[in-house]
């Protein structure tokens, strides 16, 4: 027994070390189904700060919002029969803000903010997201989002990488469909260095002495990058004696289930593309003949295998590749069709904008407890935090034809999403923030707060980018930059540092984290980043001064630039005051305008 026990304890371990590299995944660290428990502690915690922060808000008039949208109908329904008020839409300052950090990573242009204040039409909100969808920003950003999801990595992809931006920035501008993206990155191959889409399966390589774990990765990489299955696990042992108490559908799975699964990438192989010396540059990803899955290996990156010859077929459903198909193009229709891959993305991008996701851990589904008909043990929970809406928004982004676009315009068109991140419909409770009645505030990330700052600002600064891979232009947004190695250069180690401290983890083995920390304080109080903007010529705060408008009325610009609000009386007044003994206006305003970036409110999508 102790034996077993042991043998055990080491197939985790080992799949721990294996999976957590390649994939970064979440799904297999929360017992029964926590994981969104914990993702509400954390956005408590925000809560009570931003309580704090807007105490004295005077645009909020609060009276319950009506529903915008099919989706208010099945959020207000569920608040209502659960007895949790309905909160007020975010007031307008609240709204542009958080609408353009979310679809563009930034703070919106300062003239935007103005005009957006000063218009007075009902349908203002609808137009001002569909300007920010067909606005080049959203275009970076989004090419951005694609490359943290797919790990666009260059220590990994190495010549490969540059073209693996390449694609997946073209497919957001051309507005390709979800679908037709995963298609095509399941099933073009080519050198990496020259075929942007066979990068997917280069990231596959890691961890892979033999051809079965190269198979194994790809395989599961596709399920949790497409599905949000994550099938490590079981892809060292069954899931029985070690999945119970965290996912219910795979504890009856066993790892032939996976092998059946790799058996699809059978007929693809990689061997070294193209060389520089003794680097290797890019990665050959070509077909081979095959009849399926060896299941027999005494070595490489997994426990021994011993199952012969494993024909393809997919886990989810039991379907077999027909006799004319090549085996990866199957599989690739067959997640395409699976209404797993809509759920997944359904989730995945509400999670985005809301900063809480239907189903926690985003990659780490388990069907049974999102299947309405299962009679669950004891003990255990749905996953989803409102099944009807999990539902509902996997078949609307069917219905849209999986565009991007579209289901981004549908949710923010929501009240749901225009909820205020006050709550004024008496105390506030922890238990109501499932529901989706208030926006939950939160940090933004790294690439986030260097971009506003720069948006606030309106200075730009290049940014260097290096590397033995090719000459890169300079970009002046964060989100623009190829890798989250960059910028390079003794000139760039400010930046570097900025965005470092703010989490930005590396697409590798270093997780992104939008924790706080005093390393971010300090970098907004003194950092290059910081102080060479106050003090540029190109900073917008001079153009106020040669203006001559008086300190009263530049408070208010800079509040507006800043935080996308005026202030109110009492904030106004005690920064006049506290800088009545600087000798200069232009001390003056800088020194605000300092102040104001290193206000807490800054740095948080709310």
């Amino acid at each position: 027994m102790r034996h077993a026990s042991l043998r055990i304890a080491g197939l985790a371990l080992w799949c721990a070390i294996l999976a957590a590299p390649l994939f970064g995944h979440d799904g297999y660290s929360r017992e029964r189904g926590k994981a969104a428990q914990k993702k509400l502690v954390e956005l408590s915690e925000t809560v009570v700060l931003f309580d704090d922060i807007w105490k004295d808000n005077p645009y909020q008039r609060w009276q319950p919002a009506a529903p915008l949208n099919e989706i208010d109908e099945i959020t207000f329904a569920k608040m209502r029969a659960d007895g949790v008020p309905i909160n007020a839409l975010s007031p307008d300052e609240m709204f542009i803000r958080r609408a353009s950090l979310l679809l563009t990573g930034r703070l919106p242009e300062p003239a935007d903010t103005r005009a957006f204040l000063a218009d007075e039409s009902p349908g203002k909100r609808a137009a001002y997201i569909d300007a920010v969808l067909a606005s080049d920003a959203f275009d970076t950003h989004w090419s951005f989002w694609f490359q943290e999801y797919f790990q666009s990595n260059g220590q990994l992809l190495r010549a490969g990488l540059l073209y693996y931006n390449d694609y997946l920035s073209q497919a957001v501008a051309d507005e390709k469909p979800l679908d037709v993206m995963a298609r095509e990155l399941l099933t073009t191959l080519g050198l990496s260095d020259q075929v942007g889409e066979a990068n997917f399966y280069v990231r596959a390589i890691n961890g892979a002495r033999l051809r079965q774990d190269f198979w194994d990765n790809a395989a599961i990489q596709a399920s949790a990058k497409f599905l949000g299955v994550p099938l490590e696990c079981i892809s060292c042992h069954d899931g029985a004696y070690h999945l119970e108490n965290i996912n219910l559908y795979l504890a009856e799975k066993k790892r032939a289930d996976v092998w059946a699964m790799a058996a699809f990438f059978s007929g693809v192989d990689r061997r070294i593309g193209t060389r520089d010396g003794n680097l290797v540059l890019s990665v050959d990803i070509y077909a081979r003949p095959t009849r399926g899955y060896n299941a027999q290996s005494e070595t490489g990156d997994r426990p021994p295998r011993d199952g012969g010859l494993i024909a393809p077929k997919y886990l989810f459903t039991g379907e077999e590749p027909q006799s004319d198909q090549a085996f990866h193009t199957a599989f690739a229709e067959m997640v395409v069709r699976d209404r797993q891959f809509a759920r997944n993305f359904a989730n995945r991008l509400w999670g985005h904008l809301f900063g809480l996701a239907m189903v926690e851990p985003m990659d780490g589904f388990d069907l049974y407890r999102i299947d309405p008909e299962r009679t669950l043990p004891e003990g255990w929970e749905r996953q989803a935090l409102d099944l009807n809406l999990l539902e509902h928004m996997t078949q609307k982004l069917i219905d849209l034809k999986f565009d991007l676009k579209s289901y981004l315009r549908y949710v923010m068109n929501s009240a749901t999403f225009q909820m205020s991140a006050e709550f004024k419909p008496g105390g506030w409770k922890e238990t109501y923030a499932p529901y989706y009645t208030r926006f939950l505030a939160r940090r933004m990330n790294a690439e986030a707060v260097y971009d506003s700052v720069t948006a606030a600002t309106g200075v730009q600064v290049p940014m260097v980018q290096g590397g033995r891979y090719g000459v890169l232009p300079p970009v002046s947004y964060a989100h623009q930059l190829e890798d989250n190695t960059q910028p390079r250069g003794q000139r760039q180690v400010s930046v570097f540092n900025f965005l470092e401290a703010f989490g930005r983890g590396n697409r590798y083995d270093t997780p992104r984290s939008n924790q706080g920390n005093i390393g971010q304080a300090l970098e907004l109080m003194n950092s290059p980043v910081i102080m060479a903007r106050i003090a540029s010529p190109d900073n917008r705060l001079n153009a106020y001064i040669a203006a001559a408008m008086p300190a009263e009325q530049i408070v208010e610009e800079l509040f507006l630039d800043i935080l996308c609000r005026k202030p109110t009386d009492g904030e106004a007044q005690t920064l006049l005051a506290e800088l009545d003994n600087y000798p200069t206006l232009a001390e003056k305003v800088t020194t605000i305008q300092w102040l104001l970036l290193n206000r807490v409110e800054f740095a948080f999508i709310y």
